[in-house]
C-alpha cells in the first residue's frame, strides 16, 4: 500500500483481492474457485488516512460500492 500527499488531498493505491466461487453444473456440479487482483487508487482523503491507520496485508476489509476496472493500453 501507498499513501501520498497530493495538491487536493491524499491518495492510496493498494491492491485488492477479490474470490469468487462457483458451482458448475456442466461438470456435475463441481466448486470451482478464482481469485482476481485489482489495482485500487482512491483519492478521497478520509480512505487513505483510514487505510493508513488500520489496514495491514492480509486482512480482511469489506468494501461496499461498485468494482469497475479499466484496462490501458499496452
Amino acid at each position: 500500500m501507498e499513501i501520498r500527499s497530493t495538491q487536493n488531498g491524499r491518495l492510496a493505491q493498494f491492491t485488492l483481492a477479490t474470490d469468487e466461487r462457483w458451482k458448475d453444473r456442466e461438470t456435475g456440479g463441481k466448486w470451482h474457485e478464482r481469485t482476481e487482483r485489482h489495482r485500487v487508487v482512491s483519492f478521497h482523503t478520509s480512505l487513505a488516512e483510514a487505510l493508513e491507520k488500520g489496514a495491514k496485508k492480509s486482512r480482511l476489509v469489506t468494501v461496499i460500492g461498485k468494482l469497475g476496472s479499466r484496462r490501458s493500453s499496452a
